[in-house]
């Protein structure tokens, strides 16, 4: 079984266990879609022994805070390695978005692993958002 087979029969492991529709699987990505309407893209390269997963974060703030304000707010989270578990907030120049990202091991992934990261994630996302909020509400203090 090559390394993308492998993947989505992981994936389709996980997904058999919760309601979480297979959204797309064309390439070296994988779409997802949470309870929450949250999607979350799965990606992997086939010269990679790696998988990264990511989701866009939204929060009010980011529409009116001030860009170094953002990066502050983002900085200061991505240090926070008792909330952030291995992930970090990534972001993009063609879009402005920010993206809550983390990576697992292709060779030491199971169904269980993705699981347990999935439902890490999704719960952190949430977290991040608030925190985000919170910060940008204030400003951009940190």
């Amino acid at each position: 079984m090559d390394q993308h087979q492998y993947v989505i029969s992981i994936v389709n492991q996980v997904l058999s266990n919760h309601d979480l529709p297979l959204v797309d699987t064309q390439s070296q990505a994988i779409s997802l879609q949470d309870q929450h309407n949250r999607f979350w893209m799965i990606e992997f390269d086939s010269h990679s022994d790696l998988l990264l997963i990511h989701t866009p974060l939204h929060s009010d703030s980011l529409v009116d805070a001030e860009v170094a304000d953002i990066l502050l707010a983002c900085l200061h989270l991505n240090t926070q390695t008792s909330l952030m578990q291995g992930a970090w907030i990534g972001a993009t120049q063609g879009d402005d978005q920010l993206y809550l990202c983390a990576q697992q091991s292709i060779e030491s992934l199971t169904s269980m692993s993705l699981q347990n990261m999935i439902t890490r994630l999704i719960s952190l996302a949430s977290d991040v958002e608030n925190q985000l909020e919170q910060m940008l509400h204030f400003g951009g203090r940190v």
